[in-house]
């Protein structure tokens, strides 16, 4: 299974995810932090963490969601699964938590770069709110990754409605009517 990091490297040893996992239990945020860090790179970190999180304490899910901030922008959407269950874990152990990691996955889906033709929506705004509306329908308001999906999606809604203002702005500008407009009248 390919990484959702992505990254190249060697899989890391049963002994190296054991010692990540053992420093994540113990709390020790900064020698975890770097642990993580060295072998995130080559780890699927869902697949990685997922069995930690339903014990894990608010110090480790703090760390946790720190580290997931560095994801690929569609990790929240390929790994949802875990996302969900990850949040449900946040809000169970302290509600401060639960924003943090909110604001960090919001901050990773949003993060990297965006490509396309001016004036159009950006593919992956589009693929955003799609994905985004796919994922809602399935959870319920009061659900705490419906937070989540719903700012990913409004985020990606209002690149869309900039983007086609934009185009009408381009479509409307003197220099793409058909019109004649000599620059010499400006002054």
């Amino acid at each position: 299974m390919g990484s959702a990091f992505g990254g190249l490297g060697r899989r890391p040893e049963t002994a190296d995810l054991a010692l990540v996992r053992e420093l994540l239990a113990s709390g020790d945020a900064n020698t975890a932090a770097s642990a993580v860090q060295a072998v995130w790179v080559w780890a699927d970190m869902a697949d990685f963490l997922r069995p930690l999180v339903p014990n894990a304490t608010a110090g480790s899910l703090g760390l946790m969601a720190r580290l997931l901030r560095q994801a690929h922008h569609g990790f929240v959407f390929s790994q949802s699964g875990f996302v969900i269950d990850f949040l449900n874990r946040c809000q169970a152990v302290d509600s401060d938590l639960l924003d943090r990691a909110i604001s960090n996955f919001f901050g990773s889906a949003i993060s990297g770069m965006r490509s396309g033709t001016p004036g159009e929506p950006m593919p992956r705004d589009l693929e955003d709110v799609d994905r985004s509306e796919r994922i809602l329908s399935r959870l319920s308001r009061i659900d705490p990754a419906f937070r989540l999906y719903r700012g990913i999606r409004d985020s990606a809604q209002r690149n869309i409605d900039e983007s086609r203002r934009e185009a009408e702005m381009l479509r409307l500008s003197p220099e793409n009517t058909d019109t004649p407009f000599a620059l010499g009248t400006l002054f």
